[in-house]
């Protein structure tokens, strides 16, 4: 058996280490469908209202819905493994599905009653050609009504200990397809407390970033 720090330290390929199941596994309760992809990270790659059309955009391995978070250095090099130009502004930056070179991260542990999901997986860093994140993400989502309620917890075993600045965090990603670019959420300094939610639209030529 290998373990986990031993795979943290090697920056390969993670075949033949999990016998996990592969493809989208659904959460369905009437009224939503939701899909994880089980080759993508364990991300969501499926929402939509019963008979409905898929919501989520899944045209790389960067979009999906899923838990991406950033830090320094900038860029980050490790072992001095150069990141891609266009990306190496994001410094550490491990995400849920995989990296810009097509590597998908591997799900670890995946549980689910029908009614819940759990899943574990070890990211890998977006600007980085096949380098894994030292560390773990873990996901818990459950239907209700027609809300989905998602709980992520990323688990360190980074062995840099620096304090770097503080950094705008993706909570999670969401990248929608074409027709659903409302996106609402609350922006304000007291989160929990029920408060009004901002729309916040991206428009061409303000923003070609989808």
């Amino acid at each position: 058996m290998i373990s986990l720090l031993g795979l943290l330290v090697f920056h390969g390929s993670l075949a033949g280490f999990s016998e996990a199941e592969h493809g989208v596994r659904y959460l369905d309760n009437g009224r939503i469908r939701l899909g994880v992809d089980l080759d993508k990270g364990g991300s969501i790659t499926y929402l939509a209202k019963a008979g409905g059309e898929n919501m989520v955009n899944s045209a790389d391995l960067g979009r999906q819905i899923q838990m991406s978070f950033y830090s320094g250095p900038v860029p980050y090099a490790p072992g001095g493994k150069q990141p891609a130009d266009v990306w190496k502004g994001l410094g550490w930056n491990p995400i849920q599905t995989g990296d810009f070179y097509g590597h998908p991260s591997q799900v670890l542990e995946f549980h689910t009653d029908e009614e819940t999901i759990y899943l574990k997986c070890i990211p890998m860093h977006w600007p980085l050609d096949d380098v894994l994140g030292e560390c773990t993400f873990e996901e818990w989502i459950r239907l209700e009504g027609n809300v989905a309620i998602v709980k992520n917890r990323l688990v360190m075993i980074r062995p840099d200990k620096t304090q770097y600045q503080a950094r705008d965090q993706e909570l999670p990603a969401i990248y929608t397809n074409g027709p659903w670019y409302r996106l609402m959420s609350y922006t304000g300094d007291t989160p929990f407390t029920k408060g009004r939610l901002s729309e916040m639209t991206n428009r061409t030529p303000q923003s070609a970033f989808p």
